[in-house]
């Protein structure tokens, strides 16, 4: 029984990885109410990675004070 689950979670796993490949926008999408959900829970705060490419020249390249 327990081996039919895993079977039947790996495809649903698989379907996903294959609708994500279609689209990568979709995980962000797919992040945001994640996040949400997680400050609901717990009153925390969520720190993740911010890519630098996407800062603007002048931020990117001034010192830190």
């Amino acid at each position: 029984m327990l081996a039919l689950v895993e079977d039947q979670a790996a495809g649903k796993l698989l379907e996903a990885g294959k609708l994500i490949d279609k689209s990568p926008s979709a995980i962000k999408l797919r992040l945001y109410p994640t996040l949400a959900n997680i400050a609901a829970e717990k009153n925390s705060t969520i720190v993740f990675p911010f890519p630098e490419e996407v800062l603007p020249r002048n931020i990117k390249d001034s010192p830190i004070e």
